[in-house]
């Protein structure tokens, strides 16, 4: 069975509860291969029938991303498969004298470290307060309640 179609990928220039921007992507096994439309996305809006947003040009910040963070998680699955061949390996064949544990202990290392990096790290993931404003206007949100909801949302943070 052959699973494509397309979904949202590349989360950045978010303005945390109030919008981001995410490239619609066209996938192959859940794997991005071309990016189809961007959007600016009302966060929290997302459901089974889709989200509240507007279509805006590609956003190549959204595209890196996405691909970045696709390669992140491949090569670090890959490196952990390699690191538990290895290991495997060795078992099977008992140590020798002038092995070490080191080489054993590189693949999966860098593996976790990769797929960590790919959840945890978000780069470009804020937008700036200019881009903010930017991107909600195209949503047709006034600037004096943009700057309302982020003055409440500070607050309430600082709680």
């Amino acid at each position: 069975m052959i699973i494509y179609g397309k979904r949202l990928c590349g989360r950045v220039d978010r303005v945390p509860g109030v919008l981001y921007v995410a490239t619609q992507f066209f996938h192959l096994y859940f794997i991005p291969v071309a990016p189809v439309h961007s959007f600016v996305i009302i966060e929290g809006s997302e459901g089974k029938d889709g989200f509240k947003g507007v279509k805006t040009r590609l956003s190549v910040k959204s595209i890196v991303a996405t691909y970045c963070r696709t390669l992140l998680f491949l090569g670090g699955s890959i490196m952990l498969i390699v690191g538990a061949l290895q290991a495997c390996n060795r078992a099977s064949d008992g140590p020798s004298s002038g092995d070490s544990s080191l080489g054993l202990l590189v693949f999966p290392v860098l593996g976790l470290m990769s797929i960590c990096a790919c959840i945890f790290w978000r780069p470009w993931s804020l937008a700036t307060e200019q881009h903010t404003h930017e991107l909600a206007a195209l949503l047709g949100i006034q600037k004096d309640t943009l700057d309302a909801w982020l003055l409440e949302r500070k607050h309430t943070m600082l709680r």
